[in-house]
């Protein structure tokens, strides 16, 4: 092992300085994030993950956070998968460090989808078509206030004023109005 990743070497506390860092930028995206997992995916992947809107894992995944076989803290992790599965699931997880398999994680809810990992590249892809075919100011402002209300009382969150308001957009008229012509919508984001 070299100086740079000596084990005697302590190392910075994540998510002490100012700035954001990669797992909260992503988490705080206004747009819909969509995680395709293949394969082993565990610490800081696990992280990245757990801060996207949806995971789709392939059938062969692997996920958790080992950080507590390791010494380390997972930060983003534990404050991410309590908000994903139930308090118990998560202190589970996070106790033991053990790696759960793809089904495992779609019981839970921590993966949306589990999906042959030969189809995987294109189930992701038709995913993210299917959204993208919606109208865009709608699924932005789903993202805010799904975001924004998690932790509210409910009349204070179905009183929330963030996001796009397709109430009164180009939008929410050309929407209906594709629906009453039967054709497809042609979205302006507007």
């Amino acid at each position: 092992m070299d100086a740079e990743h000596s084990a005697d070497r302590p190392l910075p506390h994540p998510m002490a300085e100012t700035r954001r860092n990669v797992f909260e930028t992503v988490f705080e995206c206004p747009k819909p994030v969509v995680a395709a997992l293949n394969g082993v995916t565990v610490g800081g992947g696990c992280e990245l993950a757990l801060a996207c809107d949806v995971r789709i894992a392939a059938d062969h995944v692997r996920i958790g956070l080992p950080e507590a076989k390791r010494g380390l803290g997972a930060t983003f992790g534990s404050q991410m998968l309590p908000r994903i599965v139930p308090r118990g699931i998560a202190y589970e997880l996070l106790y033991l460090g053990e790696l759960i398999s793809a089904q495992e994680a779609y019981r839970w809810g921590l993966v949306n989808r589990v999906v042959p990992g030969d189809r995987l590249a294109d189930e992701a892809r038709e995913f993210c078509r299917r959204i993208v075919a919606n109208a865009p100011l709608t699924v932005r402002r789903y993202k805010a206030v799904v975001r924004a209300g998690a932790e509210l009382p409910l009349p204070a969150a179905l009183r929330l004023a963030v996001g796009p308001d397709p109430y009164q957009s180009e939008d929410r008229t050309e929407g209906v109005r594709a629906f009453l012509e039967k054709r497809d919508p042609v979205w302006r984001a507007r």
